[in-house]
């Protein structure tokens, strides 16, 4: 049984001409290797930067004590 690899459904568009072409080969080059685990580590690095703004953000949002009055009766 054949393997294939998923094909973009627009090839007409360059990302898709990328695509296929990437996943076109059955033999990938190292620097393809290489390029895949620089851009994982990309993805990674982005994750972290997104939970630290999350964390920021929800920070922000919790309400704040509420302060004490006390009422005073004028005449």
């Amino acid at each position: 049984m054949k393997k294939t690899k998923p094909a973009c459904p627009s090839p007409d568009c360059p990302i898709g001409r990328l695509i296929n072409a990437w996943g076109g080969s059955p033999q990938r080059s190292e620097a393809v290797d290489q390029l895949s685990r620089c851009a994982l580590q990309i993805l990674k690095a982005a994750r972290i930067v997104v939970d630290e703004w999350v964390k920021t953000l929800e920070a922000r949002e919790r309400p704040k004590a509420r302060r004490r009055v006390t009422k005073i009766r004028v005449q």
